[in-house]
């Protein structure tokens, strides 16, 4: 669908910032898993009829399959980097353990939320409006993969707080 399509795009985004080897690892391995099942989606619905392989669909098709290719291939990269500090590094084994990939990008996005609220506080963000709607579209991705009530009632709160600063920014333009 368009969400997990914008979900993953930012994903890509996030996975490019400062992130440890063993944070890509689980971001990467959880946008593959999200491309594969948009893959098997799409043949899926293209072999029941209800997609009609137009070169349009064929082109995210392939789109798809090229960032699935790429997330394997940087999943393999980053587990041979990895090895090297598994075989010594037991603290390195549970930090590990206790990540995942909804966390991470929650405390990134709140981050970036704090952030963007200080340089709009200091008017030193002439890009608050983006960086608020990057964060509105990692927490609204979050939503629609986190299953702990509590966890969807803060996503809810934080996802209700940035789209009152942009209505706030943007007069008319955010409901």
């Amino acid at each position: 669908t368009h969400t997990q399509y914008l979900l993953l795009t930012a994903l890509f985004l996030f996975v490019y910032d400062d992130c440890s080897y063993a944070e890509q690892l689980v971001l990467y391995m959880k946008v593959t898993e999200l491309l594969a099942s948009a893959l098997h989606m799409s043949k899926n619905q293209i072999k029941a009829g209800k997609l009609c392989p137009s070169s349009t669909v064929k082109q995210v098709v392939k789109k798809l399959n090229e960032h699935y290719k790429s997330c394997v291939s940087h999943c393999r990269c980053l587990t041979v980097r990895l090895q090297r500090f598994f075989i010594h590094k037991q603290r390195l084994m549970d930090r590990i353990n206790s990540i995942t990939a909804a966390k991470l990008i929650y405390s990134h996005t709140v981050q970036m939320v704090q952030s963007t609220a200080l340089d709009e506080m200091f008017q030193q963000g002439e890009d608050c409006i983006q960086r608020y709607h990057k964060a509105l579209l990692l927490m609204e991705g979050l939503s629609q993969i986190i299953t702990e009530q509590e966890d969807v009632d803060n996503i809810s709160k934080c996802k209700q707080s940035i789209e009152r600063r942009l209505s706030a920014l943007q007069p008319g333009l955010c409901a």
